[in-house]
């Protein structure tokens, strides 16, 4: 009657990783990867722009980290056909994610491990990624890797803000969790979207920031 109770959950969000150097958060994502495909797990690496994604797919090859890249949208019914093997490796778009209106299939007990390595100014389009852990038949986890240099998360704090950051967290080259950091950046991003009327899309978020939020400013 009380199984539920005990039973593992479906999905899970880690809180947001932050660190105030790429390199440190880079060293991080390297080792949760590494750390997830010793355990057998489907690991997702999720990018929102172009330009992160080539990035990225740099550093997958300089850490002799194999991966795939699909080239179809996937859903509950592809995502299990492209991860066949366990401790496979997909790095992908999140326009690529899927899943909308494709009922889920029965739970796979495999691990499903998605990445994020960047935020969007679009905060549906984050809402999407979670949207297809939660429908992907897997049992899913889910965390985002934020650097200070990036150029979104740079955007939503001042210099003060920072530096009080760094007082209070004292952390300069390991990554770390912050509440006040994760509401900050939620609340930066429902003003962005309270006040975009139209959208100009961009290759990188450092060119969607000048077209759509700089050129107002």
């Amino acid at each position: 009657m009380f199984k539920w109770i005990f039973r593992k959950p479906q999905f899970y969000q880690y809180p947001d990783n932050f660190g105030f150097r790429q390199t440190t958060v880079d060293d991080a994502v390297r080792e949760a990867i590494q750390k997830c495909v010793m355990s057998g797990h489907i690991v997702l690496v999720v990018n929102h722009f172009p330009a992160t994604f080539s990035e990225t797919q740099k550093k997958l090859e300089a850490w002799n980290i194999g991966f795939e890249i699909p080239t179809l949208e996937l859903n509950a019914k592809t995502l299990r056909e492209q991860a066949s093997t366990d401790g496979c490796v997909l790095l992908t778009l999140s326009q690529m994610l899927g899943a909308v209106d494709v009922p889920a299939i029965e739970l796979n007990k495999r691990q499903l491990s998605i990445l994020v390595v960047e935020k969007n100014p679009i905060r549906h389009l984050d809402d999407q990624i979670e949207h297809f852990a939660r429908r992907s038949c897997y049992m899913s986890k889910m965390g985002y890797y934020l650097s200070f240099e990036q150029p979104l998360i740079d955007y939503c704090f001042g210099d003060n803000e920072r530096k009080l950051l760094k007082h209070w967290t004292s952390i300069d080259d390991i990554v770390f969790t912050s509440t006040l950091a994760s509401r900050r950046i939620d609340a930066r991003i429902r003003s962005i979207n309270s006040r975009l009327e139209s959208e100009v899309k961009a290759e990188s978020i450092e060119k969607w920031l000048d077209a759509n939020l700089r050129s107002q400013d």
